[in-house]
């Protein structure tokens, strides 16, 4: 049984993934090839992903190094992602990880700084 469920909403500039439930690594590993193939579907680039209501999000920190070389290795520069994740537990690992690694991602506690952030400039 999942511990995470989600769904995609097209938008009109971006795809806006919502997460619920609990965090699961391995599910969460699954989540940038899902969001690629949504996004080559939609011939969209731009992803809001909010997991602001998700639980268990005080990750350990093997899990974060990894989630950020798998996201920069399956969106690549390709995709820009804009992370909203419960505020207490942010501490930009994951996204440091991915940027060194080329990835276009901001993760933030509020979904609507990252909004703002995936919307702006390209």
């Amino acid at each position: 049984m999942m511990k995470s469920t989600y769904t995609i909403e097209k938008k009109d500039r971006y795809l806006h993934m919502t997460i619920s439930g609990e965090y699961n690594r391995i599910e969460f590993l699954s989540y940038p090839k899902i969001l690629l193939d949504e996004c080559e579907k939609a011939k969209i680039y731009k992803i809001l992903f909010d997991a602001s209501r998700l639980k268990g999000t005080n990750v350990p920190t093997q899990d974060r190094l990894i989630m950020g070389e798998e996201i920069a290795k399956v969106l690549g520069s390709k995709i820009k992602l804009a992370a909203a994740w419960p505020p207490a537990d942010i501490d930009h690992f994951v996204e440091v990880v991915a940027v060194n690694r080329g990835a276009r991602i901001f993760v933030h506690g509020d979904v609507n700084v990252g909004k703002n952030w995936l919307l702006s400039g390209d």
